[in-house]
């Protein structure tokens, strides 16, 4: 079972603690340690959470051959990014992104190397944070890395280690429900900490 979640989430607007989500404005809320799949809004990512959680077993992380596609839910797979660390510590590179998402964003990912200058400034500090505390996070941000800025995207990302525990994979599963379509869900758990 999962440890209740008024004490184990975290809300921030940014990277600062915030309450305030107007409807009007456009979100970029970041839940940290997502540990309570009751905050997840679309079927795929609780889908892919209780995957993430049933393949960790007893370990803090699942290892990196859960991420095997016959192993993974399928319904996902169009809808995720694979993303994985670079020895420099600071960049990520996109391994692999699924059809659905290229045809939602208007462009493949796949083989780039992640930037700040390149509109990943607040994806590279939550993979940061995650690759640093091995927890996975929930987000509501506005779709930065595409042509298509009008768009805000939901995203769960979970992390995946190798043998010694370093998480070398991030698998990260966007849905692209509006923001007001979900605004009511996420109101009971914004502003715990």
């Amino acid at each position: 079972m999962y440890p209740a979640r008024s004490s184990l989430l975290r809300v921030e607007k940014g990277l600062q603690v915030s309450e305030d989500l107007s409807l009007h404005s456009l979100p970029n809320i970041w839940i940290r340690p997502l540990t309570d799949p009751a905050v997840l809004f679309c079927k795929l990512h609780r889908t892919i959470f209780e995957y993430w959680h049933e393949s960790r077993g007893d370990a803090v992380l699942p290892g990196v051959e859960a991420m095997d596609p016959l192993s993974m839910p399928r319904s996902v797979m169009p809808h995720l990014t694979i993303i994985g660390p670079l020895p420099d510590g600071g960049t990520y590179k996109v391994r692999l992104v699924g059809t659905k998402l290229v045809n939602t964003v208007g462009f493949d990912h796949t083989g780039i190397v992640m930037h700040p200058d390149d509109g990943f400034q607040a994806q590279l500090s939550r993979f940061k944070w995650m690759e640093e505390n091995r927890q996975p996070y929930f987000s509501v941000a506005p779709l930065t890395f595409s042509h298509r800025t009008y768009k805000t995207y939901n995203a769960v990302a979970l992390p995946f280690a190798d043998p010694e525990g370093k998480v070398v994979r991030i698998v990260v599963v966007f849905d692209f429900t509006p923001y007001d379509k979900i605004a009511a869900h996420l109101e009971p758990f914004l502003g715990r900490d």
